[in-house]
Parts: C-alpha cells; sequence; structure tokens
C-alpha cells in the first residue's frame, strides 16, 4: 500500500504531487530526445511549456481568492496554505492549454514536429502514472 504523504523533517510531500512531477519529467525527457536534432524548436517548446507550468501553479495557489475571497480577510496569512481545490486545478489547466495554443500560434509553431512531441510527451506522462499508479496501488 503506497503512503498518503512522505515526510521531510517539517515539510509534508503529497505522493499523488511527487507522482505528477514525476511523470512530467518522464514527458519533458522524451520531447528532448525527439527534438533533439532541432535545439531552437527545443528551446522555444521548453520556454513555452516552463512558463504555462508556472502559470498553472500561480492560477491553482491563488484562485481560492476567487472563489472565496472572505477567507483572505478574515485570515490573511491563509494564502500561504490555501490552494484553489479542483475547481483551481481545472481552471488552471485551461488557462495553461490556452496559454500553449496561443503561443505555439504566435510563434507559428504549429508544425508536425512540435504536435508530434507534445502528443509523445503527454502519452508518456499518462503512461508514465498510470504504471506508477498500477504498480504501487
Amino acid at each position: 500500500m503506497l503512503q498518503e504523504t512522505i515526510q521531510f523533517g517539517p515539510v509534508l510531500l503529497k505522493v499523488s504531487w511527487l507522482i505528477i512531477f514525476f511523470s512530467l519529467l518522464c514527458a519533458y525527457a522524451v520531447m528532448i530526445i525527439y527534438l533533439r536534432k532541432d535545439e531552437t524548436l527545443l528551446n522555444e517548446l521548453s520556454s513555452i511549456l516552463g512558463n504555462s507550468f508556472l502559470l498553472y501553479i500561480v492560477i491553482f495557489k491563488f484562485s481560492f481568492l476567487f472563489f472565496r475571497p472572505s477567507m483572505l480577510l478574515h485570515n490573511w496569512k491563509g494564502i500561504l496554505f490555501f490552494t484553489g481545490g479542483t475547481k483551481g486545478a481545472i481552471i488552471g489547466f485551461v488557462i495553461s492549454l490556452l496559454y500553449i495554443t496561443f503561443q505555439l500560434y504566435k510563434r507559428r509553431l504549429f508544425m508536425r514536429k512540435v504536435l508530434f512531441a507534445l502528443l509523445y510527451g503527454g502519452m508518456t506522462a499518462v503512461i508514465t502514472e498510470s504504471i506508477w499508479i498500477f504498480v504501487f496501488r
């Protein structure tokens, strides 16, 4: 049975977050391998994906201000601890996808090679996470 959290001193990390992070690293490695011959394309795609990941984290973290702004008035230190929950994760995911699409369109990167790299990376992330959950649960 897989534990829910791992404790590093005073810090608790959810195992599901570690699984997602590991699957995203595997997906990125597959994209690097697929685009290894075209370094400029890899750098642009890495920049877009990195920015979209940071955008997702910020939206997920601060979306509770949109759903329940009164919590900030009652407990202003709670901004460090609260997250947007499932609604915030969905909104962050949708906005990140829109950002990726907009940037690919703006930089004219809707090429077969980029789309296949994103497809291979996405499938790798899904398969990696599924295998991890299947094996350890």
